[in-house]
């Protein structure tokens, strides 16, 4: 009975092993999705702007990020998952705290723009005013319309005058953008760039009032219809004439002798009404991290991600890069502050974010006084975002006073940017091996003390007169280090011709002989310490005359103790 009931357990055993589990192992990992939102890692002091930059008062940030959904961002023993949304508000949170910190206030709402357009006529007696929601026709984009433009073919991004002609500040017939100094006197001899000699002269000046300008911003978070309406109102109560022949256009006429009173009233009565003029757009940011992947090193985890930057003038601009570290939280979270870090480190972001008055650049060095962290920069040379000259080894040391370009990261420099070289033996410390090395030593590659090897003849102990230099320059060496107490090991060395017993005691001959010699000049014996090797030790074969003649010699080394 027991054989039957044992065999029935097993079949049914290999039944269910067979039926219920041949799909899995017992090795088999039960995955789960992994999720995974960055926090806000401050920038830490000194990493981007100075406090006391001149920024804009007023910044429209928004999160542009117009997919929501969950993204793939790597696979790792467990799918990893984000939401780029999320990612994007903790990017515009830090881009936020930063602004704050420097009184900028912070809006979330995109507002609407409108433009208003003043043409005097030909005898600028009277004005014609024109708002719009649409700009007329701007073929080069230089913010004046067709129309009025004097110059059609200006180049992308040139500042231009009233009538769309490059500006020229300081009125020397090379307009600013091909003008690297700007602002120099009139009077001035310049060449085809930049510099120039001084001369006679006051620079032109500008004038700031807001009524004189050829295009105003009208700038408000109400719909089109009302500010137009409001805007309508104002001048009527001006007396301005208008025409409102069209939903989007709003039209008026205005003498040109009334016209700065009478735009100061309208600015004033509209500005109640949450309907602002400027001279400038308002400052918009729209951010989105367009991308973010993940991948795992032996010991990191990298977190790329691209930052997408859109401003108010129209600039998209993007910031890639890679965060390394060991955990996966501090990798992306250092992900994306680094990533902010960069975009206020751009000089085109920077230049956007100034605060709305006359830009100066004091060292003609591209860079605004705003926001230049190094003023006074010498002309011609070159310098990164922030108005610094640039330092290409990252030593400390800019390039144009770098006596030594290209030295390793992490590698301590003198003031000319050279490694230091503490035993001035002419090997930098961060490759000598001896360091301390006496001065007026003759050293080798690795820094340390080469004393020549002076050789004996057959079955001889006496110092050879040509190797006399060899040992004067170490007396030499020793007297001019007086503080240094170096003592010196001299090692003996022979043939293989002969016993072993004899050649020991003609090595340490050999030995004494030095150990003499030096004495005689001055050398102290307790810092001499002759030694014999005998034929153990062979520099050369044993095999040939110049081989045999090779390893009759005396080597010295030196071994440098503290003083006590």
């Amino acid at each position: 009975m027991l054989k039957y009931i044992l065999l029935g357990l097993s079949i049914l055993s290999v039944w269910i092993l067979s039926s219920g589990c041949s799909h899995r192992t017992y090795y088999e990992i039960n995955a789960s999705d992994r999720f995974y939102t960055p926090r806000q890692i401050p920038i830490k002091p000194g990493m981007i702007l100075k406090p006391e930059f001149n920024i804009t008062k007023t910044v429209t940030l928004i999160n542009a990020r117009t997919n929501t959904g969950w993204a793939l961002l790597g696979s790792f023993t467990h799918p990893w998952w984000g939401n780029l949304n999320i990612w994007t508000d903790t990017a515009v949170g830090l881009v936020a705290t930063e602004l704050k910190k420097r009184g900028v206030s912070i809006t979330d709402e995109l507002p609407l723009i409108l433009k208003l357009h003043i043409t005097p006529d030909e005898k600028a007696s009277a004005l014609t005013g024109v708002l719009a929601r649409e700009c007329p026709l701007d073929t080069d984009r230089d913010g004046v319309p067709d129309y009025l433009d004097r110059c059609p073919d200006t180049p992308p991004k040139v500042a231009v005058d009233r009538m769309g002609c490059p500006l020229d500040t300081d009125r020397d017939s090379l307009p600013d953008y091909r003008d690297h100094c700007p602002t120099l006197p009139q009077g001035f001899r310049i060449d085809n760039m930049r510099s120039g000699e001084k001369g006679p002269g006051v620079p032109g000046t500008t004038s700031k009032d807001i009524s004189e300008s050829s295009e105003i911003y009208v700038v408000s978070s109400q719909p089109a219809d009302t500010v137009m309406g409001r805007f309508k109102n104002e001048l009527e109560k001006e007396g301005i004439a208008v025409d409102r022949d069209a939903s989007d256009m709003l039209r008026f006429y205005a003498p040109v002798p009334e016209w700065p009173k009478k735009f100061k009233s309208i600015e004033t009565a509209l500005k109640k009404e949450k309907v602002h003029l400027t001279e400038r757009t308002p400052r918009i940011l729209q951010l989105a991290i367009t991308d973010a992947s993940l991948n795992w090193k032996s010991r990191e985890i990298g977190c790329s991600l691209n930052l997408r930057v859109i401003t108010g003038d129209g600039d998209i601009l993007d910031f890639k890069g890679t965060n390394y570290a060991i955990d996966l939280h501090d990798s992306c979270d250092g992900a994306v502050t680094k990533q902010v870090t960069a975009m206020f480190n751009d000089v085109r972001i920077r230049n956007y974010l100034a605060a709305p008055t006359e830009p100066r650049d004091s060292d003609c060095d591209g860079v605004v006084d705003e926001i230049d962290e190094c003023p006074g920069t010498p002309l011609g040379v070159a310098v990164d975002a922030r108005g610094c000259p640039l330092d290409t080894d990252g030593d400390g040391v800019p390039d144009y006073l770098d006596k030594c370009p290209g030295t390793p990261k992490g590698v301590k420099v003198d003031s000319t940017g050279c490694p230091l070289d503490t035993d001035g033996d002419g090997v930098p410390d961060y490759l000598d091996k001896c360091p301390g090395t006496p001065k007026g030593a003759r050293v080798d590659t690795e820094g340390c003390w080469v004393i020549d090897e002076a050789f004996f003849d057959f079955n001889k102990h006496e110092i050879k007169p040509r190797f006399y230099p060899i040992f004067d320059e170490v007396v030499a060496v020793l007297n001019n280090n007086p503080s240094l107490r170096i003592r010196i090991v001299i090692e003996g060395y022979t043939d293989n011709i002969g016993t072993e017993a004899y050649n020991q005691k003609l090595s340490e001959a050999r030995a004494m002989a030095v150990k003499k010699y030096l004495i005689q000049k001055g050398i102290q014996s307790d810092r001499l310490t002759p030694v014999g090797y005998g034929f153990s030790r062979p520099r050369a074969t044993n095999e040939t005359d110049a081989g045999r003649a090779l390893n009759r010699r005396v080597k010295l080394e030196p071994l440098p103790t503290p003083e006590k």
